[in-house]
Formats: C-alpha cells, structure tokens, sequence
C-alpha cells in the first residue's frame, strides 16, 4: 500500500475522531524506543456506558503496521498506566 508511519498516523487519528463515539485525541507524539521510531497516540471514547482511555503505539516496518493498546476504564488508567507502558516499552523488533 505504499504507506509510512506520518501516513498511518493520519489515519488512525481520523480513525479516533470519525469512528468512535465521543472520540478525542490527547496526546499525538513521535518517540523513539529500542533503537526503533513509532508514533504514540493518547486517546479516550465512549464504550457503552464507560469512558474509556486509550494509549496506543504505532510502527510501521516493510510497510506492514504494527498497533499495541494499553486500554482501561477512564478512572482506572492511571493505577494500569505504569505497568501499561512496561508491556508496551518491551516490544521490539528484530
């Protein structure tokens, strides 16, 4: 499909404001980790009856995209968060 990461990342952040309900974009950054660059979105929506809070990273490698989620309650995501990001922060590629 011929797409990066600055292309995906527009996709998925339209993603966020088009499709979910009362979707909002907190946070839309560039980082690095591993030696590898990804794209890292902070986001929350209505799920049912809950808010949800979302923290997502996005890579894009052989033009193949790669998504994790750490995703929680609105009210929970804090107590998650640190353990979240360890998950997260443990991926890499080879």
């Amino acid at each position: 499909m011929n797409i990066d990461l600055d292309k995906y990342v527009k996709i998925s952040e339209g993603q966020i404001l088009a499709m979910l309900v009362d979707g909002k974009l907190i946070e839309s950054s560039r980082q690095r980790n591993h030696n590898s660059e990804f794209h890292k979105l902070v986001y929350y929506s209505k799920m049912n009856s809950k808010t949800i809070k979302a923290e997502q990273y996005l890579w894009v490698k052989k033009e193949k995209a790669y998504v994790l989620t750490l995703c929680c309650e609105m009210d929970e995501f804090e107590k998650y968060k640190k353990t979240g990001e360890e998950i997260l922060n443990s991926f890499s590629f080879n």
